[in-house]
């Protein structure tokens, strides 16, 4: 399902992924690059006019790019099967390098200096790696399925699906630091706001259990902010607006809604289109 560039409201980004159809989207800012991937096709990066990086053969999870603009990172596979990680160079549009996994990949991020890169799947570890050299620095298990790096990347946030735990750890050390306690629920999906100052996840279950919900917690003493109760199926992506006010929720409904971080209150819905 191939993301057609559409006006967008300015300073919204919103990552996607709906992982019953194997299926990623990102949403940029009006006139900056926008990616798209689906089961059946290749990562693409759309401009004027749109262009493909290369054909893949396994469905793409999870797509990142690093804050230079320079490289992208894509997570590929299934709980069902083998996976890989797959590091492209975007100005020569060709994949660097590839590193294979016994389970599929549900995450990537850059940290954000665009040294080090974070990847997480069904394998239940999270794996932190030198991009130059390819030296993975730590790795941790426990179910993990998403993470996101601090702005200042020192600290990695993990969360799991069936543990229900989010988790912050020393990205130097690869020592924990804490586990973020509260209300919490199968997770999809996790993020810091631009200033560090909050952790948003968001996730729920598909057997009707939980709806789709998301969780807020202070980053510096770990505490729950509030939970908001958002969709009516599992919520699979969050991310914060720029200066950190609005957050975007993507879920199994076919709804995008825009919170205000602040209050909790919802301020938009928007629903599923073409395309």
């Amino acid at each position: 399902m191939p993301l057609v560039k559409k006006p967008v409201t300015p300073l919204i980004v919103a990552l996607a992924p709906f992982i019953a159809a194997g299926c990623l989207c990102l949403l940029s800012v009006c006139g900056e690059d926008v990616a798209s991937a689906d089961e059946f096709d290749e990562p693409v990066l759309f401009q004027s006019p749109p262009r493909s990086l290369q054909f893949v053969p396994l469905e793409v999870r999870r797509i990142a790019f690093s804050s230079d603009g320079k490289l992208a990172a894509t997570g590929h596979g299934r709980w069902t099967t083998a996976g890989c990680v797959r590091l492209w160079n975007l100005a020569e549009q060709r994949q660097l390098a590839e590193f294979p996994q016994r389970r599929g990949v549900s995450c990537v991020a850059f940290s954000p200096d665009g040294k080090r890169l974070a990847y997480s799947g069904w394998t239940g570890t999270a794996t932190v790696m030198e991009i130059d050299t390819g030296e993975k620095i730590w790795f941790t298990v426990g179910g993990v399925s998403r993470l996101a790096f601090s702005p200042d990347g020192r600290t990695l946030v993990t969360a799991t699906d069936r543990r229900r735990e989010i988790t912050l750890w020393d990205t130097v050390a690869g020592e924990k630091i804490r586990s973020l306690e509260g209300d919490c629920f199968g997770f999809q999906d996790v993020c810091y706001s631009p200033d560090g100052k909050q952790i948003a996840a968001a996730g729920g279950s598909s057997d009707g259990e939980q709806d789709g919900r998301i969780a807020l917690w202070d980053a510096a003493n770990g505490k729950q902010i509030r939970v908001i109760d958002a969709h009516d199926a599992p919520v699979v992506s969050i991310a914060y607006s720029p200066d950190g006010t609005t957050l975007v929720s993507g879920s199994l409904d076919e709804m995008a809604r825009l919170w205000d971080v602040e209050s909790g209150e919802l301020k938009a819905s928007l629903g599923a289109h073409d395309g």
